[in-house]
């Protein structure tokens, strides 16, 4: 064994793997000297960054609330010690986790050691650049959403084979956590996180990239005089106008929910997460106001709970659309629950009687008695 050249490669991909990731957090606006504020002409779904060069960098759908995130972490390191040591913590932490990764798939599959047996990273043809998975992607094993079955396909025929690529990979990474736990990390389901909160509820919607998917608003409470602030959604008129709606509704009408419920003394924040990269929702009003009563009330929504619907200023309740594909994404994400409006009740001859099944239907008639059944008050 040539343990010099396996000591070169090593530094070697260590280096490559900094630097890629350095040019990645480049493309998300963040410097190794600096974070870079989005640009004036950015909304909640593009933002634009001055980062020196030519053009601005764009960031897109998903890659907004995975800055965010990636932004709000490097600023809390950065608070315990100093940003330049911050970051080169993370990026180097990012880089050693994953080339630990890439060493242990490319083992695994030259030893055909795979539980799909299906190579991964590479071909079992000479001189054939594309990975196997990545030409048949249906052949290794994984499971997929009817969803994604159709991201794969549809990345397949306008040969977006990177895309496909990324996806797989880490799509096969979550699956070998089920052998190698303390390597790969486990997709664990949107709506079964291992503890609930007061202020934290799941919906599920379509997004902007007319894909449905899961959302997590996460809620505070502070002392304060009536103020509502939100992240995660940028300057996205839909989604802020619907958040909106919320804060109004219960301005006008928490007396109604519960006399405790202040909005003149206490300030209120949410943080709406798209979970699956889909692009932030409009339909925001109701989760909104249930986080917001769950935070004001110190009461948390009842476990593995969907909530679906939408309510307008007034508080009309209006009906889900695509009620069976919507059920299918809260099957999907673990949700055990389903808040459902009682106008959906007459789509429900378009759901599968399996997938109707699978859940504990909570129908709710009014913006209230939604709140309350959320929150398992009777």
């Amino acid at each position: 064994m040539n343990k010099t050249a396996i000591k070169n490669f090593a530094i070697w991909a260590r280096n490559k793997l900094i630097s890629d990731i350095q040019f990645r957090a480049q493309l998300l606006g963040v410097l190794s000297d600096r974070i870079c504020e989005p640009l004036p002409q950015s909304d909640g779904q593009t933002q634009f960054f001055d980062i020196g060069t030519k053009d601005y960098v764009t960031v897109k759908g998903g890659d907004v609330s995975r800055r965010e995130a990636f932004v709000e972490a490097l600023r809390a390191k950065a608070r315990r010690t100093d940003y330049a040591t911050a970051y080169k913590t993370i990026i180097e932490k990012v880089a050693y986790t994953w080339f630990n990764r890439l060493i242990a798939i490319r083992f695994m599959e030259v030893n055909d050691y795979l539980p799909g047996r299906v190579r991964v990273l590479s071909s079992t043809l000479e001189g054939k650049a594309e990975p196997d998975l990545v030409s048949n992607p249906f052949e290794g094993g994984l499971t997929f959403t009817e969803q994604e079955q159709d991201t794969i396909l549809r990345f397949k025929d306008e040969n977006r084979l990177d895309e496909l690529f990324r996806m797989l990979f880490i799509m096969e990474c979550q699956s070998l956590s089920e052998i190698l736990p303390g390597l790969f990390v486990k997709k664990e389901k949107s709506l079964q996180p291992r503890d609930y909160y007061p202020g934290q509820v799941f919906t599920v919607s379509r997004g902007k990239s007319g894909m449905i998917g899961v959302f997590r608003l996460e809620s505070q409470m502070l002392p304060g005089n009536g103020k509502f602030d939100r992240t995660g959604i940028g300057s996205d008129r839909d989604a802020r106008e619907s958040s909106s709606t919320a804060f109004n509704f219960l301005k006008a009408n928490g007396n109604r929910i519960s006399g405790s419920i202040s909005t003149t003394t206490k300030d209120y924040i949410i943080n709406y997460q798209d979970l699956q990269g889909i692009g932030v929702t409009g339909k925001l009003a109701l989760p909104s106001l249930i986080a917001l009563c769950s935070i004001a009330l110190g009461r948390p929504t009842l476990g593995s709970l969907a909530v679906l619907g939408e309510i307008s200023i007034s508080g009309t309740i209006m009906k889900v659309d695509e009620l069976a594909n919507t059920l299918q994404c809260c099957l999907d994400s673990g949700a055990k629950k389903v808040l459902i409006p009682s106008v959906s009740m007459m789509d429900f001859a378009t759901v599968p009687a399996d997938l109707m099944g699978a859940f504990q239907l909570i129908p709710y008639s009014s913006a209230e008695d939604a709140v309350f059944k959320a929150l398992g008050v009777e």
